[in-house]
């Protein structure tokens, strides 16, 4: 899937307002009549679904005016009465809604699917940047390893064999190699490649103290940790894709030779050479390696400092959401809104400013990531935190109220106040 129709299918699945929750009211009385019978319906089966007690006169009331709306003789008296029975309905249910009820019904799947699909993308794409965040860490590491580890044999080779003559050996390999990717030797001039020494008149005596066997061992190793550097390095640039691999028109051009260049001569007669040819390769092979992991570090790094922490921060937020929705729908509250993903951008602004606020967490053992991702599960506590220190620089609000609405007359009682000041005529007689 292209990332476009990726991007098209995630926004189709955002939440939207859902008009499905509320049936259609037509103008006419009667169609009126019609949608509060139906809720009043909806709230009596939802209390009998969970053994709530209800008032029998409510309960008949509803019954009877279900039977004279279909005989057409559904008179004042029973509509007065059945929306006394609604709204004792309403009140004996509270929390719950006829919009919640539907909801719980017909939309919980539709919102279960868009939580799956938005977390199942999240989670792909953090566990893919994770991975290839610590498998580029852990390449780099053993890259710097091998480099200190090729630089001490580096020093000792030469320290040992004493001067060393001109580099020559890598183009003596591959005589077809390309003077634009191979370089020449350091002194500017392309040597010819010498023929392998028949004689023992060209072989040229160690040092005294110098054993033959030690010069090959540190040979061995040494062309061993170029070869190890240099694959490793190959691998490191497959996840930056920013620098260009010196030996690469080698590679395309003589795959059956170029290999050769990393090895050491079968008939290994100067020592001196030998060593001069692998150390100037290991320095082509060295520049490469540092290059590639220094454009590594700072991408990855990027990556950890300001992306990562944003999308831990978000996906804090999509459990929270989970939890909520699991809920609601236990306990047949749930209702669509558009807080849920308000609350998903607060999580990602929170994640991207939490590592400039250190203090936050101080006192707390737990990585940065960890960190982010609980700022975006609770991001009521880092709001706090933020309402904190404003009041250190006296930028002091007043608390934010929640103002009830006022109910008819002007009234702000709450749900049990206004339950207990209905008048006797509107509710049910003999109701408890």
């Amino acid at each position: 899937m292209r990332p476009l129709e990726i991007w098209r299918v995630g926004r189709s699945s955002l939440p939207k307002p859902i008009s499905e929750l509320a049936d259609s009211r037509p103008d006419s009385l009667d169609g009126a009549h019609s949608a509060v019978l139906k809720d009043a319906e909806l709230l009596l089966r939802y209390t009998a679904e969970n053994g709530l007690p209800v008032d029998p006169e409510a309960r008949a009331t509803i019954i009877s005016a279900r039977q004279e709306y279909d005989n057409k003789t559904l008179g004042a008296d029973r509509i007065t009465a059945l929306y006394a029975a609604y709204t004792y309905l309403a009140i004996t249910v509270q929390p719950v809604t006829v919009d919640t009820i539907r909801a719980c019904r017909n939309l919980s799947i539709i919102a279960l699917k868009r939580y799956r699909l938005w977390v199942l993308l999240l989670t792909t794409f953090v566990i893919s940047l994770g991975v290839i965040s610590f498998m580029s860490s852990a390449i780099t590491r053993k890259i710097a390893d091998d480099v200190t580890a090729a630089n001490a044999l580096a020093v000792k080779l030469g320290s040992q064999l004493g001067v060393l003559p001109n580099p020559q050996g890598i183009l003596a390999v591959s005589a077809s190699a390309d003077a634009a990717h191979i370089p020449d030797n350091p002194s500017g001039a392309t040597s010819p490649a010498k023929p392998a020494a028949t004689g023992t008149a060209d072989v040229q005596a160690l040092p005294p103290g110098i054993r033959e066997s030690d010069v090959i061992t540190d040979l061995q190793q040494f062309a061993a940790l170029i070869r190890e550097i240099y694959n490793r390095a190959l691998s490191l640039n497959s996840f930056v894709r920013m620098e260009y691999d010196p030996f690469f028109a080698e590679r395309q051009k003589n795959p059956d030779t170029f290999w050769r260049i990393f090895q050491l001569p079968t008939r290994l007669d100067d020592f001196r050479q030998a060593a001069s040819d692998k150390i100037f390769l290991f320095q082509r092979v060295r520049a490469f390696g540092n290059d590639v992991q220094f454009d590594a570090s700072i991408i990855y790094g990027a990556i950890g400092a300001y992306l990562l922490p944003v999308l831990y921060a978000v996906l804090g937020a999509f459990a929270y959401g989970l939890r909520k929705f699991t809920s609601e729908i236990r306990s047949m509250t749930y209702h669509p809104s558009q807080a849920n993903s308000a609350r998903v951008v607060t999580a990602a602004i929170c994640g991207a400013i939490v590592g400039l606020f250190s203090n936050f967490w101080q006192g707390i053992s737990l990585p940065p990531l960890a960190i982010a991702f609980l700022v975006g599960y609770g991001v009521e506590v880092f709001f706090a935190f933020l309402d904190k220190l404003l009041e250190t620089f006296g930028a002091q609000e007043p608390s934010p109220r929640s103002p009830r609405s006022p109910g008819p007359g002007g009234s702000t009682a709450g749900p049990g106040e206004a339950r207990a000041n209905l008048p006797a005529s509107v509710l049910p007689a003999n109701r408890p």
